[in-house]
């Protein structure tokens, strides 16, 4: 018909019969108990919801996997900022210091050590230094209201914080403030320090403000990152040639696939000013001058970038052969006059809330098939060591076609929200698929 194709009908009226045959299998079942599915959809479903499970380094945390790769490259550019620079070697040992001197003032394994510093050098060698101290940092955005930066201190009950120069005004902070850029570090030995931490330990705390407006914190570990960055780095191919662009504040976790993913593969990072990247002039030309190979970016920034007049006149991402967009709705006009420049780059659309660790899905958009992407715009399918799951409000797989709800399992699930232990058992469910 008009209305249904004859697959549709037919796996429609398979479904019927499978409740009947359920009902009079058992007729006091409950109605909530009654699966529509036949086993054989119920197996394809799963496999279609599958990532590819792989092998990827379980054991090892965020700053190991960095230190190895700064043994491997230490003279490769690790970090650029304005006309500053450091070699990986520098970062290693900068990060060390500072790793030594959190530790004196009593940072702990997973303990919360809050990390309020405008974009910068410091600002990478603050969450490296974090994690070899063995506790979790929390990045809090300088340029916020006062009311948010207090109730995340307030609700992480991070014991110190660091800053580059003074404290803004009107934070109220009753721990230890450390000030980076005073100095102290450099008496510290720069070796790397003793083991510390493991993949289930905390790494960072983001907090997400939540459909409370509240600030809502979650608990991200090693080995959640590691799996994330191991995938990304090997779907992007990434070598020690490529230049990754932060283009996003570093309290959410939108541009850690920049940030981990560059810094475990050798990459070379440019942390770029709000100013540089929320003007496309500025930052077309940064990208063009300093010749950056892979972004990731919101939908709506993208939009700036591609719309500006320097975008077509003057081939500004000529080496931009990645685009990795995510945190809100894809726009495939944007992404139309991205590929009619640039064929053959690649736009890749990923989406994953911060619960489940930067992100969970994505989809290469081919631009062979932009216009059936246009009709049926997808979120893709998951990554390495994940399944995604569109399910009813009992927990059962729906039919493909049916609208449920999102369930994302595997190797990228958090540890659940900050002193929050009944919102928790809520979202953080038992997968009812695991083996």
């Amino acid at each position: 018909t008009k209305l249904f194709k004859r697959s549709t009908i037919e796996r429609m009226a398979g479904h019927l019969i499978n409740i009947l045959k359920e009902a009079a299998n058992d007729p006091q079942m409950p109605l909530s108990d009654v699966n529509m599915l036949s086993d054989e959809e119920i197996r394809v479903l799963r496999d279609q919801n599958q990532g590819q499970q792989t092998d990827y380094p379980k054991d090892q945390t965020v700053h190991q996997l960095f230190e190895h790769q700064a043994g491997k490259t230490p003279e490769q550019t690790a970090v650029v900022f304005a006309d500053e620079k450091l070699t990986y070697r520098e970062l290693n040992e900068k990060a060390n210091q500072l790793a030594r001197l959190l530790r004196d003032k009593g940072a702990s394994a997973g303990a919360p050590v809050a990390i309020m510093i405008e974009p910068s050098l410091e600002m990478i060698i603050s969450m490296l230094a974090v994690l070899k101290a063995g506790a979790a940092y929390v990045p809090i955005e300088p340029e916020q209201l006062s009311k948010r930066t207090n109730e995340i201190l307030s609700d992480s009950r991070a014991a110190i914080l660091l800053v580059k120069g003074s404290v803004k005004e009107n934070v109220a902070f009753a721990g230890e403030i450390v000030n980076v850029a005073d100095g102290l570090i450099d008496a510290k030995a720069a070796s790397n320090l003793s083991a510390s931490g493991s993949a289930d330990q905390n790494a960072y705390i983001i907090y997400t403000s939540g459909s409370t407006g509240k600030p809502k914190g979650v608990f991200v570990r090693h080995g959640n990152v590691v799996n994330y960055t191991t995938w990304f780095m090997k779907e992007a191919g990434l070598t020690e040639n490529d230049k990754a662009m932060l283009v996003s504040s570093y309290a959410f976790d939108l541009g850690y696939t920049s940030i981990f993913s560059a810094l475990l593969s050798g990459s070379e990072l440019h942390i770029a000013r709000k100013e540089c990247y929320t003007n496309a002039h500025r930052a077309l030309k940064y990208i063009k001058e300093n010749g950056i190979t892979y972004i990731k970016l919101t939908p709506s920034l993208f939009n700036i970038f591609v719309n500006d007049p320097g975008f077509s006149a003057e081939k500004p991402c000529a080496t931009l052969r990645l685009v990795v967009l995510g945190g809100e709705m894809i726009n495939t006009r944007d992404v139309e006059t991205f590929y009619n420049q640039y064929p053959d780059h690649v736009v890749m659309n990923h989406y994953g809330p911060t619960e489940t660790t930067i992100g969970s899905v994505f989809k290469v958009i081919d631009p062979e098939h932009l216009n059936s992407f246009k009709e049926y715009p997808v979120i893709g399918t998951p990554i390495h060591n994940t399944n995604a799951y569109v399910l009813d409000e009992n927990m059962k797989l729906l039919p493909e076609g049916v609208y449920g709800e999102l369930c994302i399992a595997g190797a990228g699930v958090t540890g659940g929200y900050v002193n929050k232990p009944d919102i928790t058992k809520e979202k953080f469910v038992e997968d009812p698929f695991a083996p």
